[in-house]
């Protein structure tokens, strides 16, 4: 009887308690952060840009904003950007309803990711943990603020992300085609959402090798269900691009101007977040500046691998100094920029305190990974790789607390580790000590 609380009504309890914070959030004010003069401005930025003109009928086309018809592009991912257009579609483009449902569906993706972040919390720590990790996941700040403020793909991203680490994990040693196909179909629809995510896809594939090659079961068949699955779900999106461009573009076309973002003469620590006249097409001026213009002359792909070349250019003109921004961006990358100020509605205050607790959620999800890998946990591993992986391209170019949101989930699960671990030992602490049974789990996994 117990279990099937533990099962079905506490989980679901918890994913109505942090919906129903997230929903709070939302309308005390996340719309009112969306809002100007009391109508919604334009939300969203790129991606809301792109999903606007397919929802008028033009395609997927100009991702710029302010910059008028710019042409087919690829700058954005397509899946969330045509959830967005099917939003636009029914409630009006840069409407208030339009709002309100693009957050809404944030903060029920958002509270759903709780099952999957409780999954994984009861594989690494046992039934009763994962209770303490999906608590964490619906009342963290982190995990409350994105979804009740921002338009974008991160929290969807963040659910098909934690639950590749879910199925990755259950699928372990076992080698059934429909699990493996099931997989295959999680990483191809996060590759159409959000391109980053799928940086951490060869240690999967890795990982899951060496378990089946290690319980004796055939990896090359499963794997290749996998590899396949995801490919036919990624290859139309790939045909469109070549077919609109003329030359093979991978999943987004915009490394090439990430780059010359990160790695330029006025390139920073953060790395340009206040750009310059030269870089100002990513910009939400309405203004037509010269690089726009060239962007619109060239084309965009065209115009992204000019821009690449000329960050490998600076990059081996200027090592030294390339490589000096590739280290504070590490600690930006750790405790934030000056725009994690901006999370929570506490804007403009307390910036030491968001930093420090920024960079602590950081700190204890190592922590977390060391504890794992001290109890000889196999898992360990792979979420190491994972969170580098996928880190790896905020570190070499520019890190946003936005894009960290996606790994945030997996983060609270590390973070439980030491938590749990130290909520052991503090036995004068009522109700803490039942948590004993953690400490076997950790030490003989």
């Amino acid at each position: 009887m117990m279990a099937g609380v533990l099962r079905l009504r506490l989980p679901l309890a918890i994913v109505a308690l942090a919906l129903v914070i997230r929903v709070g959030l939302m309308f005390s004010a996340g719309l009112q952060s969306n809002m100007t003069d009391g109508q919604p401005h334009q939300f969203g930025a790129e991606v809301a840009t792109v999903a606007s003109h397919i929802a008028a009928g033009i395609g997927f086309n100009s991702a710029l904003i302010f910059a008028g018809d710019t042409g087919p592009t690829a700058i954005v991912s397509p899946l969330y950007t045509f959830l967005l257009a099917g939003i636009f579609k029914a409630f009006g483009t840069y409407t208030l309803a339009a709002l309100v449902a693009a957050l809404l569906f944030n903060c029920i993706v958002s509270a759903l990711t709780c099952l999957p972040v409780m999954a994984i919390g009861r594989r690494l720590y046992g039934e009763r943990a994962s209770i303490v990790v999906g608590l964490g996941w619906a009342v963290v700040p982190y995990g409350i603020w994105h979804p009740a403020y921002v338009v974008a793909e991160t929290c969807l991203a963040a659910l098909l992300f934690t639950c590749i680490v879910w199925l990755s994990f259950r699928l372990g040693s076992v080698g059934r085609p429909r699990g493996w196909a099931a997989l295959g179909a999680l990483l191809g629809i996060t590759a159409l959402t959000n391109a980053q995510s799928l940086a951490g896809a060869p240690f999967i594939l890795e990982w899951a090798r060496r378990r089946l090659r290690r319980a004796g079961q055939p990896w090359l068949g499963p794997l290749a269900v996998c590899v396949t699955v995801a490919a036919i779900i990624v290859l139309p999106w790939l045909v469109r691009n070549y077919l609109v461009f003329g030359t093979p573009t991978f999943l987004r076309s915009n490394s090439g101007a990430e780059l010359a973002i990160g790695f330029n003469a006025e390139s920073e620590g953060p790395a340009t977040r206040q750009l310059v006249d030269k870089y100002s097409i990513w910009t939400r001026q309405p203004t037509q500046t010269a690089e726009l213009q060239r962007y619109k002359d060239l084309g965009e792909s065209a115009y992204m691998a000019e821009q690449e070349q000329a960050a490998f250019s600076f990059i081996a003109a200027h090592p030294a100094t390339a490589l000096s921004l590739v280290v504070k961006r590490i600690g930006y990358t750790l405790v934030g920029t000056e725009y994690v100020n901006a999370i929570f509605w506490l804007d403009g205050r307390f910036l030491l305190q968001k930093q420090i607790a920024y960079a602590g959620f950081m700190l204890t999800s190592i922590a977390g990974i060391v504890l794992l890998w001290r109890a000889r946990r196999p898992e360990a591993f792979l979420l190491a790789a994972l969170i580098a992986a996928y880190l790896a391209p905020e570190i070499l170019l520019y890190p946003t607390e936005r894009h960290r949101h996606v790994i945030e989930p997996i983060m609270t699960v590390l973070s439980a580790a030491p938590v749990l671990w130290l909520a052991v030992r503090i036995r004068s602490v009522a109700g803490l000590a039942s948590l004993r049974v953690l400490v076997p789990r950790l030490r003989r996994a």
